[in-house]
């Protein structure tokens, strides 16, 4: 059964505010008093003391309709007496007439927050502010609608891969939509979407259809954080969010990074993580996958500097680095720098050779703690390490054969019989990964693995498989490979029922 597309309603109102054809005054009043039965502007006056003085600041106006009205709690009346005198003086300042108004301190704030309310009669708002809250009201009602509908479907599905197809085909058409409407808005910084202008323009109704469908994403990222596509975009809320929670570990982090003795490059690669958060801006948005590894890593570093003892080395923080499983270009790079500066003290071709066995032997050996990773689309950062030693020491060996006048012999032989698969590369190389991964085959390289699999199969579609394919295949596993692999070991698994 097809399903109906839950944001229509958010699809009608983009449309109406972005080509200005507003719902008629009328409705909209209507409306509004439906959706409460009082009409009052609520000022928020936030009292503090300087050098024993007490001062305070009072915040623009704001409509009790409005979705950043502050919390008005009747039983919180009584006035504070510290703060009892500074009011008639404020009630002057606001030209409000004392009648009509009441007050309550907020519960949030440890009573240091006066909250003033004045009633007025929603047919005295001006149009501009009457369809802003219009929108306020109507979206946050749909937002209720469209949770409980989602709730109750996810509630339906009685698979997990159900359940992930249907929450990440929400979490696309509400990333695809906030798109649209941010490119309306078009702010120069992710802060100008939360701020609004006094006139209740077209750009602040624009901000406000952002601003809820943000809050379906986090409803999302909240409720069902396990199957999110972790490809989509953050929020920008989400990034705000955690900018703030982490700030002081990401101030700590620059501050020592900088008080150690790195060079410049390896500086800047353990800097840009961390620059990633809070430098995010409105045309270079961060995925989950992203966002989850810069939290991580952030963490995980603020965690490491402040037990060290003593002033991390160089060394200390590449190790640190490769923990944190950093599989980003720049630092293979790096990684790959240093091996072959070491090798060039090498005073032969064998020692050479050694070389790369003793650390082929070490990152094998290795023991991986992390298993979230900055690039998706790329191997672990170990994997690739490995595989660059391997194919040097191949070119080595090969480099060897051919100085000591032994090319490579040419024997004439009938060509062995491939063996015929369905499987496609895809498929040959991810199953033979988990051969390889459980123990049942031990190559002694990935590359001899590659060998053997373009030695001895052909697919349906080709009798050639190069071993090129077969890696890239292998470090690049696609949900369509592991879905039919799985269904295929399940077979094998049936066929072992007595």
């Amino acid at each position: 059964m097809k399903q109906n597309y839950t944001l229509e309603i958010y699809d009608s109102l983009f449309n109406e505010i972005k080509h200005s054809r507003k719902t008629n005054e009328k409705e909209v009043i209507s409306f509004l008093k439906l959706c409460s039965d009082e009409s009052h502007h609520l000022y928020e006056v936030n009292f503090f003391k300087t050098d024993g003085l007490v001062n305070y600041v009072i915040k623009d106006k704001i409509h009790n309709l409005h979705h950043k009205a502050p919390d008005y709690y009747p039983t919180n009346c009584g006035i504070n007496s510290e703060f009892e005198e500074f009011i008639p003086k404020i009630l002057q300042d606001l030209n409000i007439q004392n009648a009509t108004t009441t007050f309550c301190w907020s519960s949030f704030h440890e009573n240091d927050t006066l909250i003033i309310r004045e009633q007025c009669p929603i047919e005295e708002i001006a149009p501009e502010n009457l369809f802003f809250l219009f929108c306020c009201q109507k979206l946050k009602q749909e937002n209720n609608k469209i949770i409980k509908i989602n709730k109750e479907r996810v509630f339906s599905l009685k698979s997990k891969g159900r359940i992930e197809h249907f929450i990440q085909r929400k979490q696309q058409a509400l990333e695809n939509l906030s798109h649209r409407v941010i490119r309306d808005i078009n702010p120069s910084v992710a802060i100008e979407i939360y701020n609004f202008s006094s006139e209740y323009n077209k750009s602040d109704c624009l901000k406000v259809v952002y601003i809820y469908l943000e809050k379906l994403l986090q409803f999302i990222e909240i409720e069902y954080l396990k199957y999110l596509d972790i490809e989509i975009q953050v929020p920008f809320k989400t990034l705000l969010i955690k900018e703030l929670e982490i700030d002081n570990k990401m101030n700590f982090v620059k501050a020592r990074l900088l008080e150690i003795n790195l060079d410049n490059q390896l500086l800047q690669i353990a800097y840009q993580p961390i620059l990633k958060i809070t430098t995010f801006n409105i045309n270079q948005q961060i995925t989950y996958n992203e966002f989850n590894y810069y939290s991580n890593y952030i963490s995980q570093f603020y965690r490491y500097l402040n037990k060290a003892t003593e002033t991390p080395t160089s060394e200390n923080i590449i190790e640190l680095l490769l923990d944190l499983n950093l599989n980003n270009l720049e630092f293979f790079d790096y990684c790959t720098d240093k091996i072959q500066e070491a090798l060039k003290l090498a005073s032969s071709s064998s020692e050479k050779i050694d070389k790369l066995y003793q650390l082929l032997k070490y990152y094998n050996q290795r023991q991986t703690r992390n298993f979230m990773k900055l690039r998706q689309n790329l191997p672990s950062l170990k994997h690739q390490i490995i595989n660059w030693i391997e194919e040097e020491i191949e070119y080595l060996n090969k480099k060897n054969s051919l100085e000591k006048g032994n090319p490579f012999q040419i024997i004439h032989q009938e060509e062995l019989e491939k063996m015929s698969t369905d499987l496609s590369v895809a498929h040959l190389s991810y199953f033979f990964g988990l051969l390889s991964q459980t123990g049942l085959i031990n190559p002694k390289s990935q590359v001899e693995l590659f060998r053997f699999i373009a030695a001895n199969f052909k697919t349906r579609t080709t009798n050639t498989i190069s071993e090129s394919s077969i890696k890239n295949k292998f470090y690049n596993v696609e949900a369509t490979t592991i879905n039919r692999i799985r269904e295929k070991l399940i077979e094998l698994l049936n066929l072992t029922k007595l």
